[in-house]
């Protein structure tokens, strides 16, 4: 099962005195500011799947981010999971739930769309 959004994670951003937070925060404003990106993003994960089965993964919403932030940081999916482990800012920018561990972070294959990941919880 997959949520548009995580509705208890914290809308501001973890402070850090950093250059990195501030451009961060302003993507998360503007992410806030155009919530129509999460409802395509959750359209295209969902499509053709059986709304109620499986265990819960990712948001739309952190998939979009997560994505977003593999971009920004230029770097590989093994990467993106050490920093989503390791770096509260990087957590909040991706509105992880606590109990959310990146596990594996995997390409997705062919007829899926590129950002989408999976994430396992505990």
């Amino acid at each position: 099962m997959r949520k548009k959004r995580n509705p208890q994670c914290s809308m501001e951003l973890h402070y850090v005195p950093h250059e990195i937070c501030s451009q961060l925060s302003g993507i998360s404003q503007w992410l806030d500011a155009h919530p129509q990106f999460n409802d395509w993003i959750y359209e295209d994960l969902s499509s053709g799947d059986k709304q109620n089965t499986g265990r819960n993964g990712l948001s739309a919403e952190s998939v979009l981010r997560a994505a977003l932030l593999k971009q920004y940081l230029n770097c590989d999916y093994d990467y993106l999971s050490f920093v989503l482990m390791d770096s509260m800012l990087f957590r909040d920018f991706c509105r992880l739930e606590p109990n959310q561990r990146p596990q594996s972070l995997q390409f997705a294959w062919a007829h899926q769309p590129s950002y989408c990941i999976y994430m396992g919880t505990d």
